[in-house]
């Protein structure tokens, strides 16, 4: 078992090794003494100060999973994401971190949410330009934070509130324009989410009636290739999906809904598939399934 001490002197050997001579410039700047030998017996408020300074949290640490380049990079002035998160398949719009990180201060306080940017990190300011790209794992954790301290139903609540967001974009502005429910659905499952929404999942409306709606979903193969299977079976990430397709029916009228989530990918099964119920009177259509 690896001590909080080794993980420290782990975590500032190798910080010293990235920043090389700035090291001695980082400790300056928060008033440590640059001949400091043994980093675990720094004062818990040099210590705060020194992650501040690094945009990182003992959480980083404790997780051995730290971008040392990117925090020389950060440290330097440089505005931009750890290269994890924007390796490959740029296929998240910084959209989805937006409102995530505006649910977590919202619910649970603006240390929360400041604390999960800080541990991945990342900075507000990387969050403003909703068009910039991101891949699945940024959003992916965001989730698995959310799931672990609050529960599945406060992730599903999150993607929920996604709704809210997504109704002052243009692609939400156009699906609100809609005739009725029917022609909303058939809309954002046949030409808007595959080109603006979720790029990672292919999706299908299966079935429309009076009162229901079954979607189909399955993460595309190169996703898989790139990220491997059980990147994706985190629960977390179907409850997810579950809020928002909940909640996709209030762009265009308020109206009460349940979702139920029948396969998941996250229970091994090769296939989300979910149910959307809702008050037939809602839905002007006799009822039709979509091939």
């Amino acid at each position: 078992m690896v001590t909080s001490e080794a993980k420290i002197e782990w975590f500032f050997g190798n910080v010293k090794n990235a920043f090389g001579t700035k090291f001695y410039d980082l400790l300056e700047s928060v008033d440590i003494d640059g001949g400091v030998e043994d980093f675990s017996r720094l004062s818990v408020f040099q210590f705060q100060a020194i992650l501040n300074k690094l945009n990182a949290t003992f959480e980083t640490i404790n997780s051995c999973d730290v971008d040392f380049e990117h925090m020389l990079k950060q440290f330097n002035g440089e505005d931009s994401l750890p290269a994890i998160y924007t390796d490959s398949l740029l296929f998240s719009s910084r959209f989805t971190i937006k409102y995530m990180n505006e649910f977590i201060a919202e619910n649970f306080g603006i240390a929360c949410s400041n604390s999960i940017l800080q541990t991945l990190q990342v900075k507000t300011s990387q969050l403003g330009n909703i068009v910039d790209k991101n891949n699945m794992l940024l959003p992916q954790k965001f989730c698995n934070f959310v799931g672990i301290n609050h529960g599945s139903l406060a992730v599903q609540r999150m993607g929920e509130s996604s709704i809210t967001a997504l109704k002052e974009t243009s692609v939400g502005k156009q699906l609100c324009k809609s005739h009725n429910l029917e022609n909303l659905l058939c809309s954002f499952f046949e030409e808007i989410a595959p080109k603006y929404i979720e790029k990672n999942y292919n999706w299908k409306l299966v079935k429309l009636s009076s009162n229901s709606c079954t979607i189909l979903g399955k993460p595309k193969e190169e996703v898989i290739e790139k990220f491997g299977a059980n990147t994706l079976l985190t629960s977390s990430s179907s409850y997810l999906r579950a809020g928002f397709l909940k909640g996709l029916p209030r762009l265009l009228v308020d109206i009460p809904t349940n979702i139920y989530m029948i396969k998941s990918i996250s229970n091994r099964d090769s296939i989300d598939l979910y149910e959307i119920k809702f008050d037939s009177t809602y839905l002007r259509t006799s009822g039709s399934i979509i091939q």
